[in-house]
């Protein structure tokens, strides 16, 4: 399975991408992020 953290500062394209990750079977969807801080702080959170 992978894991995918979604990074993107426009809503709309983070939370479509969100969906379609969260409905496929072979990819889980970890968590979105709206700028790079906040991606580096949610790796952080993941690993």
């Amino acid at each position: 399975m992978i894991g995918v953290l979604v990074v993107d500062d426009q809503d709309l394209i983070r939370v479509g991408l969100q969906t379609l990750i969260d409905d496929d079977d072979g990819m889980t969807l970890v968590g979105g992020a709206y700028s790079g801080a906040s991606a580096v702080a949610a790796t952080t959170r993941e690993s």
